[in-house]
Parts: structure tokens; sequence; C-alpha cells
């Protein structure tokens, strides 16, 4: 079981647990010891990477639930414990552990559903530390960036961002931050800490959790809109690219291979003509920490099938077309220094011509990397949760099986 890190104060029927997410280091120790100083009155349970270790086989996921679960167990029944610090590793998803907190979610056990609840997530940003990780990144370009994705995830959905070795050097990477997160509270992390703007926020519930990012506000603001590429009225650095017709492999593996510099972040799904599964594309700075297949198209199910998805989730056919069905390409930016019209006609330039679009697509030239039938997940969703996710680091074009 984790461990109890004040002694007793009384016992809530309502268990708050704050995610505490960052690159793990002295500063993000650090800082746990200083929140829990700040409130001394409370007793906290701590759940940290220690205690949630990476499962040899299968899935991950399963895993961690468990770990936690066990923890969280321990610490509601033991009635000394508060209020809970959740400090997890790095390849724990954050989306996930919001889902998992959610009361009506289906993998919370009955003995803590509506008696644990996910106060807020705050994320640890050590600017000196971060700057130095993307750097060497930009510097070596087959260094593995998997951890990336989560500690993005974990700036984006935070609801406090806690910055630490500010200065000059890193005002960029900071305003940065507050692009991808503009509704989180920026505290500084060195000084002292005041709790009420820390714990017992209530700022995360099932319906807002995961529309607090700065991509998820854009997919919000143009959920209802589609046929062309929508910037904010008020801020152009913010748009979606939507078009209904597919890239051809060649002309968008170039583009994806030369990726314009001033983009900070892009996120979601290409339609690439030879491929029969949509391929998600994640990106941040420098860095293309996924580019892989997401899932088969809906438009492959069965009628059954998909009588089936339009009653249980009518949300994922928002944009369907009746010849087409889910088959098309969104984008979505954050780019503060970017020429719009330029990025649009460079994307446009990447889509199959009328002419192609008559011809036999399985011919087109494809660079793109080969992703066997069996690595992309039958219900669209994630890949198999027991294999390892098979991302790649964007190079210079070259010669790929074609699938």
């Amino acid at each position: 079981m984790g461990e109890v890190l004040k002694f007793r104060l009384s016992r809530q029927r309502e268990l708050p647990i704050l995610i505490v997410s960052g690159l793990p280091g002295d500063e993000k120790a650090r800082f746990i010891e200083r929140l829990v100083e700040s409130r001394a009155d409370l007793t906290f349970g701590l759940i940290d990477q220690g205690t949630i270790p990476l499962p040899e086989s299968g899935c991950p996921s399963c895993a961690a639930r468990g770990a936690i679960t066990k923890q969280l167990s321990g610490f509601f029944n033991d009635k000394s414990v508060d209020y809970v610090l959740l400090a997890p590793p790095l390849w724990c998803e954050i989306e996930e552990l919001i889902h998992f907190f959610n009361a009506e979610n289906e993998f919370l056990p009955d003995n803590l559903r509506g008696h644990v609840r996910l106060d807020a997530i705050l994320s640890l940003v050590d600017l000196k530390l971060l700057a130095g990780e993307l750097d060497a990144s930009r510097e070596n370009a087959d260094r593995p960036t998997e951890d990336f994705e989560e500690l993005v995830n974990g700036f984006e959905h935070a609801n406090v961002l806690a910055i630490a070795n500010d200065s000059l050097e890193v005002t960029k990477l900071k305003e940065q931050l507050r692009l991808l997160q503009p509704s989180a509270d920026l505290i500084v992390a060195e000084e002292p800490i005041d709790p009420t703007r820390v714990l017992n926020l209530r700022a995360q519930n099932g319906k807002n959790a995961l529309k607090l990012s700065g991509i998820s506000q854009i997919c919000e603001h143009f959920q209802d809109q589609f046929s062309f590429s929508y910037p904010f009225r008020s801020d152009p650095s913010r748009f979606v690219y939507r078009r209904r017709r597919p890239f051809h492999p060649e002309r968008i593996w170039e583009l994806l291979s030369d990726w314009p510099s001033q983009i900070l972040r892009s996120w979601g799904n290409l339609w690439v003509a030879t491929r029969d599964y949509s391929i998600g594309i994640s990106q941040f700075g420098p860095l293309f920490y996924n580019l892989r297949p997401e899932g088969n198209w809906l438009v492959s199910l069965s009628a059954e099938e998909l009588q089936y998805l339009r009653e249980s989730n009518g949300d994922l056919f928002r944009f369907w077309d009746a010849q087409l069905g889910d088959k098309f390409t969104e984008i979505v930016f954050l780019s503060p220094d970017l020429d719009l019209s330029d990025l649009i006609a460079r994307l446009d330039a990447c889509l199959l011509t009328d002419l192609e679009m008559k011809r036999d697509w399985s011919n087109l030239s494809d660079p793109m990397p080969s992703w066997k039938v069996d690595e992309v997940s039958e219900e669209g969703a994630e890949l198999d949760e027991a294999k390892p996710r098979k991302s790649v680091t964007l190079v210079p074009p070259h010669e790929h099986p074609a699938p």
C-alpha cells in the first residue's frame, strides 16, 4: 500500500485525488513534500511510480488500474487518510486515469464508486529540464519519444501548471505551454505553496475533464462545422484542417518529413489513399511522437454493427457522408507564428488530384511505414494494449515496402 504521509485527522466520505504529472526528478519530489507541509492539518496518502510497476507482459493500463485500485481501497478503509496524491509514471495515460476516476466508469470498483473523486490535475513543468529534453530530441531523430506523449497530455489536461526553473531563456517555452493549456492556473513551483490554488479545487468531472486543453477547445469550437479550414476569428494561431479527399501517400510523407518548424502542436487523423485505416498524428515542437494506425474506418463495418454504434454513440456519425462514411482528414493546429494560408496550400497540394481520384489508388507510390493488419484494432479505437505501440520518428523520406 502507498505511503501515509501525515497523521490522522478525520474520515471523509469522499476521498479527493490530485494527479501530479510531469518529468520525474528532485523538483517533483520536493514539490510533493512542500505541498504536504502546506496542509499540516490533513493526512495525505501517496501513490507514486514506485508502487505502480510496469508489467512485463499483458495490458499496462489494466495493471495500473489494479495497482491504483488496491492502494485507494486501503486508503479509503484507513480512516486517517483525507486526501490522495497520485504521481503516476509517464507510461500511465492521463486520459485513461481521467476516465478511470469518472464515477460512472465501469473500471472503478463498486466499493470506491461514489466515494473517490478526481479533484484536479497538476503538471509540474521543469522548464530547464524540458528545454534540454527538446534540444536533445532535435539533435537525435532516433531518440525514443514515447514519454513525451504522456508528458504533453499532462500539460494539456492540467488544471494547475507549476512552473519550475523559470528564466528569460525559456520564456518562449512557457508561453507555448500556456497555448497548450489556456485554462490552467500558473503557479511558481519554488515559491511557498498556497494550498487553496492546488487542493480541493473540484476542477475535474466526467463532462469537462477532457475538454480543457487548447487542442480540445479548438475541436469543441468547430464541432458543428466541416467544409473548410477554420481559424478562430480572435486567434488565427488556432485552426482545424478538414478535407474529404485522401492524401497521396508520397506527397503527404514528404510534407510530414519537412513539417514547418513554426507549428507548436498538431493532432488528428489522416486519410491516406493507400491505407484502409486512419493514421493518427500527434506532434509537439520538434517531436512527432505519434504517427501510427488508429483504427479501421467505421464505413468498413457491417450494417448491423453501424446501427449499434449509431444507437450507442451517435457522435461518431456527426460528419458521416452517404458515400464516404467517416473517411476524412482532420488535423488541429496550434501555430502562433505560422502563415496559415501557406500551410493550407501545402496540405491541399498533398491531396489526390481529380485525375488521381479516378485511378486505381493501389498503384500509388507509398513510402510511408508499413503496419501489419493485426496492429490495427477492429474496434477502431486503440492498438492492442498488450503490445507496445508502434510510432514513427520522422526522417527524410525513404523507401518502405508497400502495405
